[in-house]
């Protein structure tokens, strides 16, 4: 109870004085990256998994916790490490969060494409009827501006995007596309450059695209229908100089970078490849389609995406922790529930998204848990809910 009353104490501190308003002008953003590197605060946050749960959108890491969307109440709230305790991203007294004049409420027009921590602020990107447009949030939810729309589309949409030096890459496949696959947007979140067109379809028409990024290069899987499952490729677009190169096909579900190393998954293994050198090793004899993640250290696969596609026995259910410096499986933790789903890896903990219990006959109530990868490799592996 007391680190309940502690998180809601500090986050007033916080927010006191505050009430949410509208504001404008340039935030500066560093465009002149060009380390080949990971730079932390200025990259994508390439630990979530973007490529499978729908759910692994709509959180971001921050420095002491994590924001999240909770999608049941239109919510914006942070998660505290310290105190373990999930608050709304409010401090407005009696508030019941449950309406527009909450700071952290997202309104009913509004359809979140994804949410993102860059540079001290929260970035939004949804639909507001055919508007793609881009929002900015600061931490405590108190300012909020609208700056600016990526595109317009119109029918149903299926997007990726990510936050990456400075700007949106926002990958879109919709039926005003169809006819030329994919299409990737690049939004400067300076505010002072116009929205341009960076890459279309590689692949055949039909097609989706999924986003990462790593140093200088954003790097592009696209999917078209195979007989069992969506089958890809990998490019990689380089961020300054525009150039475009496949460094991968026959990729099945997962794929993550580290350096100059691509993890991917074939169907029945993981594989790493050299992206200098092409040469390929094979890091686990996984058997079926799964999704993968990169921290740094670990490579979490999630096994959930090949139970389905093999009928279903969700027994096997499980995230493989492997350590990568290592070169070895080192936990392999049992995830209940048919719907379960790996949402990131930040190189502490492992979130997971875990239905809790059925809303309708199509939708359950999702939440997140968190398990510590040091416990996890330990031996003691314990799944601890985000709480109110």
């Amino acid at each position: 109870m007391w680190k309940k009353v502690l998180a809601i104490c500090l986050l007033a501190l916080l927010f006191a004085g505050c009430s949410k308003k509208e504001v404008s002008g340039i935030v500066y953003v560093n465009l002149e990256q060009n380390s080949d590197q990971y730079v932390a605060g200025e990259d994508h946050q390439p630990y979530w998994n973007d490529l499978g749960a729908s759910f692994a959108s709509n959180i971001t890491k921050a420095k002491e916790g994590y924001y999240h969307y909770d999608w049941s109440r239109r919510l914006l709230c942070y998660y505290d490490l310290q105190t373990a305790q999930s608050v709304p991203l409010c401090n407005q007294p009696d508030c019941e969060h449950d309406n527009e004049n909450c700071n952290g409420f997202i309104d009913y027009e509004t359809t979140i494409d994804c949410l993102k921590y860059y540079y001290g602020y929260l970035y939004v990107i949804g639909r507001n009827e055919n508007d793609v447009c881009v929002y900015r949030i600061s931490r405590d939810g108190t300012v909020r501006e609208n700056i600016g729309t990526i595109v317009t589309v119109e029918g149903r949409c299926v997007a990726s995007c990510i936050v990456h030096r400075g700007y949106v890459y926002y990958a879109m496949h919709s039926s005003t596309v169809s006819k030329d696959g994919v299409k990737i947007y690049r939004f400067c979140l300076n505010s002072n450059e116009e929205v341009e067109v960076i890459y279309t379809s590689k692949s055949r028409a039909g097609g989706e695209a999924k986003l990462s990024a790593y140093g200088n290069y954003l790097y592009i899987r696209e999917s078209y229908p195979s007989a069992s499952d969506y089958i890809g490729e990998v490019y990689r677009y380089q961020i300054h100089d525009a150039t475009v190169e496949k460094v991968a096909d026959g990729i099945w579900r997962g794929f993550a970078v580290n350096g100059n190393v691509l993890y991917y998954d074939n169907g029945t293994q993981i594989m790493a490849r050299d992206l200098e050198t092409g040469t390929e090793t094979v890091v686990i004899e996984n058997g079926m389609p799964v999704y993968l993640i990169h921290d740094g250290r670990w490579l979490i696969c999630d096994n959930g995406c090949g139970i389905w596609l093999n009928g279903g026995d969700y027994s096997r259910r499980s995230i493989t922790v492997y350590d990568c410096e290592e070169k070895k499986t080192v936990a392999v933790i049992p995830l209940e529930g048919q719907l379960s789903e790996c949402v990131g890896s930040d190189g502490e903990n492992i979130i997971a998204m875990i239905p809790e219990k059925e809303i309708d006959g199509n939708s359950y109530l999702e939440k997140l848990y968190l398990c510590n990868i040091a416990d996890a490799v330990a031996g003691k592996a314990v799944w601890r809910a985000f709480e109110e």
